[in-house]
């Protein structure tokens, strides 16, 4: 048959097959749809999870760092000279209002010439308006305020003084009756301040501006975005003051980030998991309808087509398939892409809402209608294949047969083996699903116990201790604090070790970064707290130091180099890398650690009026069974005036935001698992059904009720081990690696996480599920009468 012959009598089969089958194309064509629109959408809501950060930052015009010059004590620096430089592009001044409010220690952002919050930081309003520039008593509060102060609700705020510079003792300014008239959503509320924030219009700066304790502080935008964050570093510390802080807002973006990585990572894995449980029934359906050329087949053969006028014939039938799957790809994708991004991504996004990410959703549809008419193709044309299935099976059958029993040999058989023509079963999906699904649970459990590992030991995030205390300014000395407040700390219940913690600013390599030194309390000799080493070892005298890794990376040093530090340019010998604690202008992975000896010679000691920069704590670690808040508890009973505040320690926001994360690996191993049910249980039906023949011939040759079940049990039962010898490994692997990748993004001290017992489980797990998923499809195969099925064939 000449090729313009083959292509007519294809057609001729095609529009036959069409006629006699066309609603079972349409509803293959819903179901390939579904699938697609379904994965595509949530690999577009990764992708826009990827995109939402940075998509806040470019819509709000959001600044690229903040210059905190009232760290070190400057109140109101020239902000002119910092202007001029050349990788300046706007600087948007701002101060930090401090008071109370309901008798708690509250901060409030103001400006008074309206560039923050206007041109710069520009919020999205998610609720209500913005405030009237004019007005003093109308305010805006971030998505997390909102929960305590909502919109349309009013609360008093007492400021302090402008006289009550050292903010000691009751406020004494203003107390002012504030109007919430709006809910935004800005880059800060995730960058700089995660607690919430309340911001009040330029109306309040100007009318009570000169009444009232402020320290200002800029947000800038660089020309160049993070290239131009050393240049900025650099001049801050040239034309501002030295060693004035500059939080880089890309760096503290890791506060969200990790978390943002982990939900796409989990969209993506969704996407493919919707794609291979979704394509298991896909496969099975498209192979059937593929297939039912195959009844033809001998007698098209016999008037002349060729095995590719047989793939052509059905590639042309299921064109009405793909152009269904078509459409209703792109309208599912469409649909579900308001639930899309999830979790912390869906409060960052500036726009939830209905999109089409065309540079996904068109090819996705594009490729949709190929492989369904290319998959047609290749099942139409593969004449030889039953027969080369039906050669392998035979050898297979006999190897498996020779070392057990004829049941299970059959059933093992069944297993690996997809049969031919109508009785085609699709074997290799359900033996994907098998190694993915137990890949992706034991990976899923691994990430899990690493989160719930490092959530449970905060020290691999820095935090070594339990609780801070501040000491008042009476019960201070130069370098330590009184005998009577150490013994007091050291006499509280519940204490188990104590050391007392210096922080300052100072000059690192010409860049402002936080000085740490820990010592022995007064009266003690030894220091039981330390900070988290991550690499090397800690400073034990004087020219050596430990340091940050961000710090490291921005001043690219290492454990051996040198950094000069403080006014006077000491050198000093990086000896380790540490974390420390974290506050709001500085990361935990920022600054650099010094020994006492060290610390004494380049940062004056505490004089009897205190210091604004120097932030000294006492570090207490209670003991086991001693719960923060009544440690905290104790802490007060005991210290009375002597401690001016008392605080459980702040975990890093990065290791806050694992603990969102810790139900991401559940549900996802939770879904994995059902596709494993699915894909296991709709190969043992199709099984039962297709095969019913050879069960008919089984039985007619003397095989009992149990025997069938026993080969559908065993069949089920070599899916499920077969993905476990797989999976088992390859999970443990990409768990670690997955941990891993979170632990060098947030940074945490490492520790190779082991779900032993979860692996230990699944084993049994999944035998039982695969015996107990074979159960119905047993009760059909035994449901059909052997004679009446080999009389119908």
């Amino acid at each position: 048959m000449d090729m313009g012959s083959g292509v007519r009598a294809a057609a001729f089969w095609a529009r036959r097959d069409v006629r006699h089958r066309w609603r079972s194309l349409v509803l293959l064509g819903v179901l390939v749809g579904l699938t697609a629109g379904f994965a595509l959408a949530s690999w577009a809501g990764a992708r826009r999870t990827d995109t939402s950060l940075e998509r806040l930052r470019i819509q709000t015009n959001a600044a690229d760092a903040i210059v905190f010059t009232s760290q070190v004590g400057v109140e109101y620096p020239n902000w002119s000279r910092l202007r001029a430089r050349p990788e300046v592009k706007s600087v948007a001044v701002w101060d930090l209002l401090f008071g109370t409010y309901n008798g708690q220690p509250q901060l409030i952002f103001g400006s008074a010439n309206g560039t923050y919050m206007g041109k710069v930081d520009s919020p999205i309003v998610v609720k209500g308006r913005m405030y009237n520039p004019r007005a003093s008593d109308e305010v805006v509060v971030d998505t997390q305020t909102a929960s305590l102060v909502p919109l349309g609700s009013t609360f008093t705020f007492r400021f302090y003084s402008s006289k009550q510079a050292d903010l000691t003792g009751a406020p004494k300014g203003p107390a002012v009756k504030m109007h919430v008239v709006g809910v935004v959503n800005e880059l800060a509320q995730f960058t700089f301040i995660s607690g919430g924030e309340v911001m009040v219009s330029p109306g309040f700066i100007a009318r009570y501006g000169s009444q009232i304790t402020a320290a200002e502080n800029a947000d800038i935008v660089l020309r160049h975005g993070e290239a131009d964050m050393g240049k900025l570093r650099h001049d801050v510390n040239a034309y501002l003051a030295r060693g004035t802080p500059v939080l880089d807002t890309y760096a503290t973006s890791r506060r969200v980030t990790t978390t943002l990585d982990v939900e796409s990572t989990a969209l993506l894995l969704l996407a493919a998991a919707i794609l291979l449980g979704g394509g298991i029934l896909v496969a099975q359906v498209l192979g059937r309808s593929a297939s039912t050329i195959a009844d033809d087949a001998t007698s098209l053969r016999g008037l002349g087509m060729s095995r590719q006028d047989l793939g052509l014939a059905t590639g042309i039938s299921h064109l009405l398939a793909a152009f269904v799957a078509a459409p209703v790809t792109f309208l599912v994708a469409l649909l579900a892409s308001p639930h899309f991004p999830v979790g912390l991504a869906r409060q960052v996004d500036p726009d939830v809402g209905y999109h089409v990410d065309w540079t996904l959703i068109g090819p996705g549809v594009v490729l949709v209608v190929a492989l369904v008419l290319v998959t047609s193709m290749l099942i139409g044309r593969s004449g030889r294949y039953g027969r080369l299935q039906q050669r392998g099976r035979a050898k297979s059958s006999s190897v498996v047969r020779r070392w057990t029993r004829l049941t299970i040999g059959l059933g093992v058989t069944m297993a690996f083996e997809s049969g031919r023509g109508r009785r085609r079963i699709p074997v290799f999906p359900a033996l994907l699903a098998a190694v993915v699904a137990v890949t992706g649970v034991l990976g899923s459990f691994t990430i899990d116990r690493g989160i719930g590992y490092a959530l449970h030991h905060p020290a691999l995030a820095g935090v070594t201790w339990d609780a801070s205390v501040t000491p008042a300014a009476s019960a201070q000395t130069g370098r330590n604090v009184t005998t009577e407040l150490a013994r007091r700390v050291l006499e509280a219940k519940g204490v188990q070790a104590v050391a007392v913690v210096d922080r300052d600013v100072i000059n690192v390599g010409n860049v402002g970064a936080p000085v740490f030194a820990v010592r022995p309390i007064a009266g003690t000799h030894s220091t039981p707290i330390s900070f988290t080493l991550i690499s090397g070892r800690a400073p034990r005298g004087v020219g050596e130091a430990a340091i940050g890794p961000a710090t490291a990376k921005d001043l690219h040093v290492g454990v051996g180099d040198t950094v000069a530090v403080g006014a006077s340019h000491t050198r000093v010998r990086i000896v380790g890398e540490a974390l420390f604690p974290s506050d709001v202008h500085s990361e935990f992975d920022e600054g650099i650690w010094l020994a006492p000896q060290q610390f004494d010679t380049v940062i004056p000691a505490i004089g009897t009026k205190g210091s604004q920069s120097d932030g000294r704590v006492i570090a207490v670690r209670f003991a086991s069974g001693t719960s923060s808040n009544n440690g905290v508890q104790h802490l007060q009973s005991a210290l009375g005036p002597l401690a001016t505040d008392i605080e459980p320690s702040d975990e890093p926001d990065e290791l806050v935001n694992l603990r969102n994360l810790q139900t991401l690996p559940d549900v996802l191993a939770i879904f994995l698992g059902l596709i494993a049910v699915a894909a296991l249980g709709s190969v043992l039906l199709s099984c039962a059904h297709r095969r019913s023949h050879e069960f008919a011939v089984l039985r007619a040759l003397g095989m009992t009720r149990r025997n069938i079940r026993a080969i559908l049990n065993s069949q089920g039962t070599a899916i499920g081990l077969f993905g476990l010898v797989i999976g088992i490994p390859l999970g443990i692997g990409v768990g670690r690696l997955g941990w891993k990748a979170i632990a060098e993004r947030v940074p945490l001290s490492e520790v190779p996480p082991l779900a032993l017992t979860a692996a230990l489980l699944l084993i049994p797990a999944a035998i039982v599920a695969a015996n107990l998923l074979a159960l119905w499809p047993g009760r059909v195969a035994l449901s059909h009468d052997p004679a009446t099925v080999l009389r119908a064939e």
